[in-house]
């Protein structure tokens, strides 16, 4: 393992420990106060702390820059999981563990870029966004930071999707909510004097599934159309004799930039009977974004590989940078099993990962190499 690896780790592993989902509260806060730990003691360096709606986030630049060039933007939240999965492992050659792919492995990056950068250069125009909501919508932090408290940039790099030769330039947008039928409660053994607002239901998330197939069977472009994912079903019933009167499914929509999400939304809606209703929690429209042909071209000759653009079907906090023309570089190390009991990150990738951006960052700020 290399030296800077060995740093990456060290910083990856401590993050891993901490619980920082969305209903620990202190574990968010901890997971910031240990970054913070990290970078505080850099020469001139100011830590501006935010707060919405009870989400933490900071964002760090040197005290000499009033705006920076370029922001390094990443989420310390994590999807919930067992305690087990809080313990950091490395097996051959991987660091498994909750967050090690989405993305404490890629904080770890940059916050060593941070500290290496600002080192050489205490005024290189080099910013660090940490947040903590991304994984329910990024509201409350990039999109607080930027909607609210006014922060800009030139360029954003956020290390969430893509691979190390894979630089992603279009993801698809997102609508979460939740399908809701009304009937009439009734006793199980006369159903006919019901309306079961499950069967109601039933019906139709059958008839909007049937029109997102036929939207899949019209794409010629591989899974690149609309999906419709029905998650959570629910209904305030607990009695096994009693016909319920309400029943929900909570949805994931997904849509490509050939939509939008009022487009979306009509269609849905367009769908259901009088007595169903769509929703809406959460709504984000596609990103799309140019990648900096020097960022593709450095990309190719640390990794030895050409450096591709892809479309991807996830969604990041980069879109609340697009929406203000400000474009994204979004590649990252090698990483799998996301949001599973077998998250993890390669090691290997992660110092190269690094070694492509702080190249890149030396090269756009005419620092020596």
């Amino acid at each position: 393992m290399s030296e800077i690896e060995a740093r990456l780790v060290d910083l990856l592993k401590d993050l891993i420990l901490v619980r920082s989902t969305d209903d620990n509260p202190e574990g968010l806060h901890h997971a910031l106060r240990l970054i913070r730990s990290h970078i505080e003691d850099i020469p001139g360096i100011r830590v501006e702390n935010h707060e919405s709606n009870g989400l933490p986030s900071f964002v760090a630049l040197p005290a000499s820059v009033a705006r920076a060039d370029v922001l390094l933007v990443a989420h310390t939240d994590v999807v919930e999981g067992p305690s087990e999965h809080f313990y950091p492992v490395v097996e051959e050659g991987r660091l498994y563990g909750r967050g090690a792919g989405d993305m404490k492995g890629q904080i770890s990056i940059l916050v060593a870029l941070m500290r290496d950068i600002l080192t050489a250069n205490p005024d290189a125009p080099l910013g660090l966004m940490i947040t903590t909501d991304e994984e329910s919508g990024g509201e409350n932090g990039t999109g607080y930071l930027l909607e609210e408290a006014g922060y800009r940039c030139n360029t954003a790099i956020i290390p969430d999707s893509g691979r190390l030769n894979e630089i992603v330039v279009v993801e698809k947008g997102l609508i979460n909510g939740r399908i809701v039928s009304r009937g009439r409660s009734g006793h199980s053994s006369r159903p006919w004097n019901a309306d079961n607002a499950v069967h109601r239901l039933m019906e139709n998330l059958f008839n909007v599934r049937a029109h997102f197939e036929k939207l899949a069977a019209e794409n010629h472009e591989a899974h690149w159309h609309p999906t419709l994912s029905a998650n959570i079903l629910h209904t305030d019933n607990h009695t096994h004799n009693l016909i319920p009167d309400m029943a929900s499914a909570t949805v994931d929509l997904r849509y490509t930039e050939h939509y939008t999400s009022q487009a979306m939304i009509d269609m849905v809606r367009g769908l259901l009977d009088a007595d169903t209703r769509f929703e809406v929690d959460i709504t984000a429209e596609p990103l799309h974004t140019e990648a900096d042909p020097r960022f593709l071209k450095i990309t190719e000759e640390i990794t030895g590989q050409p450096a591709v653009t892809k479309k991807e079907h996830g969604g990041s906090d980069g879109r609340y940078f697009t929406r203000h023309g400000i474009p994204v570089l979004m590649s990252r190390p090698e990483v799998g099993g996301l949001h599973s009991n077998r998250e993890w990150i390669d090691i290997e990738s992660m110092g190269t990962h690094y070694r492509i951006l702080d190249r890149y960052l030396r090269e756009r700020f005419g620092m020596e190499p």
